[in-house]
């Protein structure tokens, strides 16, 4: 389910990169509010580590670029982005949406050229971690597709494995078997493209003249027989199972059903020819191939009559392919809506209207007038998002929140963190722990503080045992009536609690969703301060 303009940017990455994590951006560019345009382009790169310009300059201005950028051209009388990259002698090398990498003079680019350009600097350029759980998704799924595959084809080598030599002797046998794997290859095609994972070859072969075009034909009503069932699944069907008819020598009702197929031919001409008026390359060499099987049938001298054995094996041959390609084809249709869904959630949530809205519904945090103590972390810059977070010592869920918080305070960083703790103070081992939190708090050694903190909840409870300190700090004593009269203030009864910029986080993000909206949120919040103070 690639799109155009992702294929750009994947090509971006693989031409500058090492290993890129394509998937983690397909899915953040995917999911922008603004997608497809330069501006989601331009954000997404951002967040990639690829610092960008987005300008507008005139034709005779890209002879002074010396670097790859990305610019739109016309083609066929559509806007398309294109990753150029500069050459000698005044050309360029570029790869578009609907064109292959491409090499011609800068003259011949600028003429195409609509001035829109975002300049690239990917010399500092320094891509983030791979998402290693949208990444053991991507291989789950594609393994289980890849190994159903392979016993299918293991089972074919199997049947002619053990089949009687006159398979390959048999010179009608022989040009079946040919007519077949060229079938079956050109049906895996097109079920290829209608999937939207085609290839450049697939697009070169769509688009061979003016009066071809691929999507126009498989796209009509013509092409679909129920619901997402089409055609051009029948037809890969009809070849994977003529295949096997010729492999376990049914080959008698190969000529059958190359005979029956005739008419579906005419059919198909007739649409594109004169109703459509587009021609599917891929669709007409499919033809030329049950031409060639209709002749051959013809021409050929075979047993037409059939045992009640041969029959239903013949069935079984049929349902069996048919049943299997139907649900993979499911699986991965169903995989397709899922992440288009996931996309359309994504831009929606993360539209600056409807974020403003959610924090609107969500409960405030109050605070008391007079400054409040809280072990901070993180950034102190303006720009950081701030969180308040309360946590207890003896709360299976605030360990598994404070993973997620140190997960992205180690890859975003513009983060900074307010820890209300909660402790049990007749537990002494608690309170020993609390007390040399607070030392190593006070000394300034804050990553120290924060790595004990983890700690405590990365380890079983039975291992918690620390030196018992004889009365307890005044700091800690502070910190206890804190965190309850807050907790009190704000009706907390359970936790964790997660505050975000002093709103209550909402279950419909994440906080990596509020670190990609942070100056929407700062935004809120400023207005927000504002019309209290006017309301006041």
């Amino acid at each position: 389910m690639e799109s155009d303009t992702s294929k750009v940017l994947k090509y971006l990455l693989k031409d500058n990169f090492e290993k890129p994590p394509f998937d983690d951006f397909e899915y953040e560019l995917h999911s922008h509010p603004d997608f497809p345009t330069l501006k989601a382009i331009s954000d997404t790169l951002e967040k990639f580590g690829i610092e960008n310009v987005p300008v507008h300059l005139k034709p005779n201005e890209l002879e002074q670029l010396d670097s790859p950028f990305l610019a739109y051209i016309k083609n066929s009388g559509q806007n398309e982005l294109t990753y150029v990259k500069p050459l000698k002698e005044a050309y360029v090398e570029y790869r578009g949406e609907t064109t292959w990498v491409k090499k011609e003079s800068l003259r011949v680019f600028s003429s195409k050229f609509t001035g829109f350009v975002a300049l690239l600097n990917l010399e500092k350029a320094s891509l983030p971690p791979v998402n290693i759980e949208r990444q053991k998704d991507h291989l789950l799924f594609k393994s289980i597709v890849t190994s159903t595959l392979l016993c299918f084809v293991a089972f074919i080598y199997a049947g002619i494995s053990n089949n009687p030599s006159d398979l390959f002797t048999n010179i009608t046998s022989n040009l079946f078997l040919i007519t077949k794997c060229i079938g079956l290859i050109l049906s895996t095609a097109l079920v290829i493209r209608e999937l939207n994972q085609s290839s450049s070859l697939v697009d070169k072969m769509c688009k061979l003249g003016e009066k071809t075009d691929c999507n126009v034909v498989l796209e009509s009503k013509f092409a679909t027989i129920y619901g997402w069932l089409k055609w051009s699944d029948i037809g890969f069907v009809y070849f994977l199972s003529g295949l096997l008819f010729l492999v376990f020598r049914n080959i008698g009702l190969i000529t059958l059903f190359s005979i029956a197929a005739a008419p579906y031919i005419l059919v198909s001409l007739y649409q594109q020819i004169f109703v459509l008026k587009k021609l599917c390359p891929i669709c007409l060499a499919i033809m030329a191939t049950l031409i060639a099987e209709f002749s051959l049938s013809i021409s050929a001298n075979i047993n037409l009559s059939f045992t009640s054995y041969e029959l239903v094996n013949s069935g079984l041959l049929i349902i069996v392919p048919l049943a299997f390609y139907l649900t993979v084809k499911a699986l991965i249709l169903s995989r397709q809506t899922s992440t288009k869904l996931q996309f359309s959630y994504n831009r929606l949530k993360r539209m600056p209207e409807v974020i403003t809205q959610v924090i609107k519904r969500e409960n405030a945090l109050a605070l008391p007038e007079s400054p409040i103590d809280a072990l901070s972390f993180g950034s102190k810059a303006d720009e950081a998002l701030k969180v308040q977070v309360f946590l207890s010592l003896h709360c299976g869920h605030c360990g598994r929140l404070f993973s997620r918080i140190n997960e992205q305070l180690n890859t975003r960083q513009k983060l900074k963190i307010d820890i209300f703790l909660n402790f049990d103070p007749k537990n002494e081992f608690q309170i020993d722990f609390v007390e040399k939190l607070l030392e190593e708090y006070n000394n300034g050694d804050t990553q120290k503080a924060w790595s004990s903190l983890g700690g405590w909840y990365s380890k079983p409870t039975n291992n918690r045992f620390m030196l018992r300190v004889s009365d307890p700090s005044e700091g800690l004593k502070k910190m206890f009536i804190t965190t309850n009269r807050l907790m009190k203030m704000n009706e907390i009864s359970s936790l964790p609690k997660f505050y975000i910029e002093g709103f209550e986080k909402s279950d419909h993000y994440g906080l990596n969703d509020y670190l990609d909206s942070v100056n929407t949120i700062k935004d809120f919040k400023s207005r927000n301060q504002k019309e209290m103070i006017i309301y006041t």
